[in-house]
């Protein structure tokens, strides 16, 4: 018996797709106002006051083969939680996206490896399956947001 899962994909540039399960996404935003901060990489986007709470905000977009997300001109974020560990209380940080996330059914039947090009996705994404005839990397939020994305040649390492 093949079991799903409720997941929902979101538009990240440059022709790239990235999937949350359905308990991960809390939110879509359609202007937030972001801060930037001195001194970060392309992707981290800063900070936002989401609920009172400062919550990070990363734009996959500059890593990706043609993801420029400055010459794109959206503005647009799901808040997404997540747990660095069992047990721990729930964190949120923020993606920015080109339009709002699609719910979509994965099946176990459906995974597939996690595409070598652009290698980027093997820094947040747990796994993968095929929606549409494309590769959809399923992020790991925790990752994401909480761990530096250490050996990426474009980027030097970072935690926001």
């Amino acid at each position: 018996m093949t079991s799903t899962a409720r997941a929902w994909v979101m538009d990240v540039g440059g022709g790239f797709c990235v999937a949350a399960g359905a308990h991960q996404v809390v939110e879509y935003l359609l202007s937030p106002e972001t801060i930037n901060l001195p001194l970060t990489p392309a992707h981290c986007r800063g900070v936002m006051i989401w609920r009172e709470r400062m919550i990070p905000v990363v734009d996959l977009a500059p890593l990706l083969p043609g993801g420029d997300a400055q010459a794109s001109g959206w503005r647009r974020a799901v808040v997404l939680a997540y747990q660095e560990a069992p047990g721990e209380p729930l964190r949120y940080g923020a993606l920015m996206v080109r339009a709002a996330p699609l719910e979509v059914f994965a099946a176990d039947d459906m995974a597939c490896p996690l595409p070598d090009d652009p290698d980027i996705f093997r820094h947040f994404a747990c796994s993968c399956f095929v929606h549409n005839n494309q590769a959809i990397p399923i992020l790991d939020a925790a990752h994401l947001f909480a761990r530096p994305l250490a050996g990426h040649a474009r980027e030097p390492a970072v935690t926001i």
